[in-house]
């Protein structure tokens, strides 16, 4: 049985929301992004699928997803996006893969990381967000869907 889609957000601005990733409207200038930043993102992602997978709960991999970040002191709206992303887990089983299915830039500061995670039920689409700050790049949302529309 496939699950009814669920979602679960982080942002910034709106803390937690149940409304479809913001989409980007107009011109997008893209600029390349550097192999090693593509690097250092793609291993924040996949730290946190490694979490999702051994530990079969969203707690852990989300704290450290935000660790040092202004988000890590929103206490309340990361238990919210942690009890989603669980109910989620729960309805479409243990995370067996992932797999990165797109990169956007917007501008220079600015990266968002689309993954596909597999389940045994139904898939996970994932969109990190991240920043670059003075000290590298910084994780600053994250959405959650079990809905695929939201990649077309």
């Amino acid at each position: 049985m496939i699950a009814p889609a669920l979602t679960a957000a982080v942002l910034l601005a709106t803390s937690v929301s149940g409304q479809p990733a913001p989409a980007v409207t107009g011109d997008v200038v893209q600029i390349p992004m550097s192999a090693s930043d593509a690097a250092e993102t793609e291993a924040v992602a996949d730290r946190f699928f490694r979490r999702l997978q051994t530990e079969g709960s969203s707690s852990g991999a989300i704290r450290e997803l935000f660790e040092g970040t202004p988000l890590a002191g929103r206490t309340l709206e990361l238990q919210q996006l942690t009890s989603s992303a669980d109910l989620a887990l729960s309805l479409i089983g243990p995370i067996r893969s992932w797999s990165l299915v797109r990169s956007e830039n917007f501008g220079a500061s600015i990266y968002r990381q689309t993954y596909v995670a597999e389940a045994a039920e139904a898939p996970l689409v994932v969109y990190f967000y991240f920043y670059r700050t003075d000290d590298g790049w910084a994780s600053i949302s994250i959405y959650l869907t079990t809905e695929p529309a939201s990649l077309f």
